[in-house]
């Protein structure tokens, strides 16, 4: 057994939670450190008035939401101003009592510890180890606070400084980080009056070593023989691990959860139905979905009795894909899709109290929403409700979807109205219902055109990847330069766009070749009697031969169906005037009626 320098304080609330889930406000804000950087880590001024705004929106949506928690990751608390304010909130009627709130702080001086520790109107706590007297000169403090609204309204507030310094923390010129020696493990109630427990960690505390041991081992262990000496086994509920990490998927990261949720050494600790929030700072201000930073998650033990195959709207239960790590092998990994800066609201189920059958079958997490964080939005990644994978997918593509008129037509007549044609399609096509996005990405590959799979194509969005990103893009590149001549509709569209004065309907398809995808019009046609317009394009993007495109099967052998290509219409773009190019599309329109058999 190792020789251990942390102490694990163990403290009682009076604080009842539900028994069946819990439910939790968590935020995930994009920190601005003020440069140069330099201790104590300062955030710039406008990321604490960014951080300041957003408290008071997730405040707001706490007096709805009555949330059990709320989660701040490691320096997304504005300084002793900001816990000022949340103490503030949370003494007043607009917070629940039995509301706790767990936060990183940003990076504070001696003398900001010391205001910290001596807040007006709020019980405050500090372990001796912590205290502020015996923080040496020179050091700084990065810190976390937990205050709890007790079920009689009483406010009590705990500070606990970061034990482990990552390595820009370790590697300071001017100071250095004063390392915490004590974690406090807090006991409230359940409803049905069983103890519920739960800690939190900053950041590098999850995995750095101290005198041979992480902060969580040296939790269990001293909690294990605590349980054993009172002679019963007890549980630990939930983890909080707050953080500002450039990489949330670092397998050690991943790995220490998978150790705590499934390793058998502490007997007396039962942890198969924790749940540990890995809560993150944002990628950046925008939504997003690459990058570093985010992936604000809830992983559960392998026992856990969840059923993990579906693709809910908010969150995915494909974390393996998502981190692109095994690290956490068969526990139950629930990741929120959104990178970008916002705040997420949701419950979290308590597996104990989960049926273990059909009539409880159920997901982890449960009534998932985003939110904008600072400011009211009408990003449709952030709509304050749940967002259905599709909708973050495809907003995603069309943030990063290449412009065809820059790539393809600089210099050329058409460049400029092919760009406007191409901004207003992309903005249609992030307002359309998720059903309909579905179907759209579904239907422009030639591969899955072809297939008769009655399951809804949005039930594997989240693993969506080249295959579909280049449909869209067929879709949009080819509506927006038939655009530039000709009306087109896309909402009412029964496939990707509907010809306005004909109604004809357009499917832009892309295949391997464009055999495939004169073939997959075969189903698609079956979506619509209006007549056809199929936009064809292969692999190398080429003009189709002539044999190409006799295997078609309309039953009424092509009548009421046109077909072009991509690469006809590109070069009609580019050589084309606005006059010539509408007289290319008049001529494509001019389909004749599918007679219906």
């Amino acid at each position: 057994m190792s020789q251990l320098c942390i102490e694990i304080i163990e403290e009682t609330l009076a604080v009842t939670l539900p028994t069946e889930s819990v439910r939790v406000l968590c935020a995930q804000p994009f920190i601005n450190l003020r440069e140069p950087i330099q201790e104590p880590f300062p955030i710039s001024d406008e990321c604490q008035l960014r951080l300041s705004h957003g408290i008071d929106r997730m405040l707001n949506v706490a007096n709805e939401f009555r949330p059990q928690f709320i989660v701040f990751p490691e320096f997304s608390i504005p300084g002793v101003s900001g816990v000022a304010r949340l103490a503030s909130v949370f003494d007043s009627d607009s917070i629940a009592n039995s509301t706790i709130l767990v936060g990183g702080v940003t990076g504070l001086s001696v003398k900001d510890f010391v205001s910290l520790s001596e807040l007006d109107n709020v019980e405050v706590t500090v372990a001796g180890a912590n205290a502020p007297l015996g923080i040496p000169e020179g050091a700084w403090v990065n810190t976390s606070v937990t205050i709890a609204k007790t079920d009689t309204g009483t406010l009590q507030m705990w500070l606990q400084p970061k034990i482990s310094p990552s390595w820009p923390e370790s590697t300071s010129t001017h100071q250095h980080m004063f390392k915490g020696r004590a974690l406090h493990l807090f006991r409230a109630s359940f409803d049905d009056g069983l103890p519920c427990r739960f800690f939190s960690a900053l950041c590098y505390d999850w995995i750095g070593r101290e005198s041979g041991t992480t902060a969580p081992t040296a939790l269990l262990e001293q909690f294990n023989q605590s349980c054993n000496s009172r002679g019963g086994q007890q549980s630990i509920n939930w983890v909080f691990v707050l953080q500002h990490n450039q990489r949330p998927n670092d397998d050690t990261f991943l790995s220490a959860a998978r150790e705590f949720l499934i390793d058998t050494s502490f007997s007396f600790v039962h942890r198969d139905d924790a749940a540990i929030v890995m809560a993150c700072t944002a990628s950046c201000l925008k939504p997003a979905k690459n990058g570093s930073y985010g992936c604000s998650s809830v992983v559960f033990g392998p026992r856990a009795p969840f059923d993990m195959r579906a693709c809910p709207s908010t969150f995915t239960t494909s974390g393996t894909r998502i981190r692109n790590s095994t690290a956490l092998r068969t526990c139950k990994d629930t990741v929120f899709r959104e990178m970008g800066e916002c705040f997420h609201a949701f419950e979290i189920r308590n597996p104990r109290r989960v049926r273990p059958d059909t009539t409880d079958r159920t997901l982890p997490i449960e009534n998932a929403r985003v939110f904008s964080f600072a400011n009211c939005t009408s990003e449709p990644r952030l709509p304050g409700a749940a967002v259905p994978a599709v909708v973050k997918w495809v907003n995603d593509e069309l943030d990063r979807l290449s412009d065809i008129s820059t790539d393809c037509l600089a210099g050329c007549p058409l460049c400029s109205p092919v760009a406007d044609s191409q901004t207003g399609l992309v903005a249609q096509h992030r307002s359309l219902p998720s059903q309909s996005i579905a179907e759209r990405i579904h239907y422009s590959k030639a591969s899955s055109a072809k297939l008769t799979d009655p399951s809804d194509p949005g039930n594997h969005a989240d693993d969506w990847g080249q295959m579909e990103r280049e449909g869209l893009e067929h879709v949009i590149h080819s509506l927006a330069i038939i655009g530039t001549a000709e009306s087109i509709d896309i909402g009412p569209a029964c496939i990707h766009g509907r010809h306005k004065n004909g109604g004809i309907e357009i499917a832009a398809i892309r295949g391997d070749n464009h055999s495939d995808c004169v073939e997959a019009i075969d189903t698609l046609s079956s979506r619509t009697h209006s007549p056809l317009l199929l936009i064809s394009r292969d692999r190398h993007n080429t003009v189709p031969l002539g044999r190409e495109l006799e295997c078609f099967a309309d039953p009424n052998h092509a009548t009421g169906v046109k077909i072009t290509d991509s690469q006809t219409l590109l070069v009609k773009a580019r050589q084309c005037t606005q006059a010539e190019l509408q007289a290319f599309t008049s001529e494509l329109f001019d389909v004749s009626d599918r007679r219906i058999i």
